[in-house]
């Protein structure tokens, strides 16, 4: 139960950090859209040779507050800073849901998401499951849902809970493949995964491990490339500092708050459709993970709502192809249907993600058959029993 009284209490303790924090972020962030604004008139070839070496020169790190900060991504620009673009023809606003639904007509779209339940220790044996679901719509306009899922037996690995992961990861991208192998006689291919590409969160795994993550993210985005399927990784809101990461690399490499890309982008991004330009993402992992096997990984912001900019990830090559600018219109209809977020996305995460009801449900299913199947006794703790005695 929450004491409301509490909080407060805390929150008005707290306040003038909070003040204080606020003002620091909102003065980098017009430091850095000072910059940022300066540098747009700059040859983009300089620039892009510039951050390269800066980020060799510090060693990957930048100073903020004084506390060094490994640069996890740094972007290097791929069109000109200044070219903030509108991904489709103005129209007017009753007119959009034919908009949408014409630009729809042309594409295919498949959404995929992911749902996955912990091992507990609430119980004496480790229970793990993870399901995808798949939302295809086809340009005639038809639809169907498609849905994978395994029950978790072993571990392999030193963590459960990255286990899980993994595999729930492992089946998104299977359905991925699977549903482009079904889909063999469609031209327009485009794929929405909610996550990002880039698997930055995987850095920090080391041999084995890193491997084994980050190879069914390379064979997608290698199947993909080679059938020339389009593919996105969709952020609806980004904790990423890329770009931040590179203005602060070029203004001398210290800074006294880290706003994210997000906040820095707000201001240039006040109309519906309108992106930044393409980045390529750039670090010491990505380098390693990806390009080395000669796998680009670009981004850009789209603003998609009256929120903050989603954040797109991409294979480079989608960049040089005649049909970007369409492939963008369709994500941007999607969003447009899906109010916010696109609908494809939406539909794959009703799908596959597992409530706290459905959770219950997994638990009777579960205790139910290994003991009647297996003579296997499945024990919770007193403290769950209590708990949903308590929620009941």
């Amino acid at each position: 139960m929450l004491d409301e009284e509490l909080l407060l209490t805390k929150l008005y303790q707290k306040k003038s950090v909070i003040l204080n924090r606020s003002s620091k972020f909102e003065k980098a962030r017009k430091v850095l859209g000072f910059l940022y604004e300066k540098l747009s008139k700059n040859n983009l070839d300089e620039l892009v040779g510039a951050l390269e070496k800066l980020y060799n020169q510090r060693n990957g790190r930048i100073l903020v507050s004084g506390r060094p900060f490994e640069v996890s991504g740094y972007g290097q620009p791929l069109e000109p800073l200044g070219d903030f673009k509108r991904c489709f023809k103005v129209v007017e606003v009753e007119k959009l849901g034919s908009w949408a639904t014409n630009i729809l007509s042309k594409w295919c779209l498949i959404g995929v998401d992911g749902g996955q339940i912990y091992p507990s220790f609430d119980f004496n044996l480790p229970l793990r499951y993870v399901q995808a679901a798949a939302f295809i719509k086809k340009p005639s306009g038809n639809f169907k849902y498609k849905y994978k899922a395994n029950f978790l037996t072993e571990s392999k690995m030193d963590s459960m809970t990255r286990e899980v992961d993994l595999e729930r990861m492992n089946l998104e991208f299977e359905m991925v493949r699977e549903v482009i192998d079904e889909l063999s006689g469609e031209k327009r291919i485009c794929v929405l995964m909610d996550m990002p590409l880039s698997s930055r969160y995987l850095r920090n795994l080391v041999g084995k491990m890193r491997r084994k993550m980050i190879k069914p993210v390379k064979n997608l985005l290698k199947l993909c490339r080679e059938k020339e399927i389009y593919v996105f990784g969709y952020t609806s809101i980004s904790y990423a500092w890329d770009v931040v990461a590179s203005l602060i690399l070029l203004g001398g490499g210290e800074i006294e708050a880290r706003p994210y890309d997000i906040g820095l982008f707000l201001p240039y991004l006040n109309k519906f459709g309108l992106r930044t330009p393409v980045f390529r993402l750039r670090s010491r992992f990505i380098d390693k993970v990806f390009r080395e096997e000669g796998i680009d990984i670009a981004f850009t912001y789209l603003k998609t709502s009256s929120g903050p900019p989603a954040r797109l990830e991409f294979p480079e090559w989608m960049l040089r192809k005649r049909v970007f600018g369409e492939v963008l219109k369709a994500v941007l209809a999607e969003v447009y249907l899906g109010e916010g977020y696109p609908y494809a996305l939406l539909r794959a995460h009703e799908s596959a993600s597992l409530t706290i009801e459905d959770r219950e449900k997994f638990y009777v299913i579960c205790k139910s058959f290994l003991e009647k199947e297996c003579g296997i006794a499945l024990k919770e703790s007193v403290k769950r029993t209590r708990k949903v005695f308590s929620i009941l």
